[in-house]
């Protein structure tokens, strides 16, 4: 598995929001929502799976994912265009 410090992190991220925002690829807001609903199904599947299995670490790991992306999803609802 990757580790990274916090610094690393938030200059990787920083680096892909920088390359979106200068490309404009934050335009296709249906998109977005359509793929992260998508990734959001995923990830609570896949950690029902891990539960099923005992893997609680990777249950958890599933589950904070598919939390923040259902708070991204919040977000984007309730801002209207």
């Amino acid at each position: 598995m990757l580790r990274s410090s916090a610094n690393e992190r938030i200059n990787r991220l920083r680096d892909l929001t920088e390359t979106l925002d200068k490309d404009n690829n934050r335009q296709d807001k249906a998109g977005m929502m359509k793929t992260l609903s998508q990734e959001f199904a995923r990830h609570i599947e896949e950690g029902n799976k891990c539960k099923k299995d005992n893997d609680l670490g990777g249950a958890e790991a599933h589950r904070l994912i598919a939390e923040s992306i259902h708070e991204t999803l919040t977000t984007f609802e309730a801002v209207k265009e």
